[in-house]
């Protein structure tokens, strides 16, 4: 066997073979949300059979702690208006998360900017009502975090991984109980505890990669750089909070900061992985080294089924500073983010996957 073919097996044993050539995929725009927003909390919900797409806050075109926004937009995705809802009580924040499971949507925590650059995680919980338009506050969360990734389990249990709590990370995985309203721990996330990170959920599966971990202090500064794991968790129905992780080998691309992330079953099972960069920055598209970062192009998925990664293909348009990836009408949706030259756009993109040969 010669040097290449063998090399070939190795990657495709420890990594995965793709699936898919890296072809550029279908990409069309939606309408796009009423401003400009970058990390915007966004989370989809189905309300009487009918799928509705929702923005909460996020960073204006400015990317100053001035142009952080407390808007809040809902889109019917059959009429393609997007309607303006309350704004979200308290200060202005980025990084926050939301998720929907059953008839509500969540949004948690998030990072104010004070006007001399002190940031502080917050611990505030909001309900919102769809159809009463209403804001409920919620038991706040045990510890504060900024930059996680929120996951809903069975329409009922919301998952907050990992993170960043004022002055560095953490590694908990702190579980929601939207029916109970209670807060308690799950498993410990095992990896480097990071914040930027994505992941997605199915069935009784998630997967997190990438995000941003410290790697140490140099003269007084802290040293950021890329994760490069994954790590796939197991829930167990019959202790909740038990969760049986396990490292995954991963091409380099799928280690990204600030990734569009989701579950879905439009292609089989698989974690999808869209935009994000891989150069760390703090909120406004310029990296901790200086350098201005990029977007991902390379769309990645992770075959539950097979335990498999699969290059999906390219975006036409890719864009960073994601805080999640939705499902839409056979496609997949980001809502806003930074375009190349971290451009914030309003722009709602769907792409679709690609289909099997």
């Amino acid at each position: 066997m010669s040097y290449l073919a063998r090399w070939a097996l190795v990657w495709a044993l420890c990594c995965g073979a793709p699936s898919f050539a890296a072809e550029p995929l279908n990409q069309s725009a939606l309408p796009p949300v009423p401003q400009p927003l970058a990390n915007n909390a966004v989370a989809r919900l189905d309300i009487a059979g009918r799928y509705r797409l929702y923005s909460f806050m996020g960073l204006g075109p400015g990317k100053a702690a001035e142009d952080i926004s407390r808007a809040a937009y809902e889109l019917d995705a059959d009429t393609g208006r997007w309607h303006v809802l309350p704004p979200v009580p308290g200060p202005s924040r980025l990084a926050s998360v939301a998720a929907g499971a059953g008839r509500y949507l969540y949004l948690f925590g998030g990072y104010t900017v004070a006007g001399n650059g002190e940031e502080v995680s917050t611990p505030e919980v909001w309900r919102f009502d769809p159809l009463q338009r209403r804001y409920d506050p919620m038991p706040p969360m045990p510890k504060p975090v900024d930059d996680s990734v929120a996951l809903v389990w069975r329409e009922r249990h919301i998952l907050l991984i990992s993170g960043w709590h004022n002055d560095g990370n953490v590694s908990d995985v702190q579980w929601f109980d939207t029916g109970a309203e209670r807060w308690s721990k799950a498993t410990a996330f095992p990896g480097k505890a990071v914040f930027g990170h994505a992941g997605g959920l199915l069935d009784d599966h998630m997967l997190i990669c990438g995000g941003v971990y410290v790697a140490g202090v140099e003269q007084g500064r802290r040293q950021y750089r890329l994760s490069d794991e994954c790590w796939l968790g197991y829930l167990n129905e019959n202790v909740l909070g038990d969760i049986q992780w396990r490292p995954i080998k991963a091409p380099s691309s799928a280690f990204r900061y600030r990734a569009a992330a989701t579950g879905t079953r439009l292609r089989g099972r698989h974690i999808v992985f869209a935009g994000g960069t891989q150069r760390p920055y703090n909120y406004n598209g310029i990296g901790y080294d200086g350098v201005p970062a990029e977007p991902v192009a390379e769309v990645m998925a992770f075959n539950l089924h097979n335990q498999t990664w699969e290059n999906w293909g390219t975006l036409p348009t890719p864009t960073m500073d994601h805080r999640g990836l939705m499902e839409l009408n056979g496609g997949l949706v980001t809502i806003g983010g930074m375009e190349s030259g971290q451009k914030v756009t309003p722009v709602v993109r769907r792409f679709i996957p690609p289909t099997r040969r």
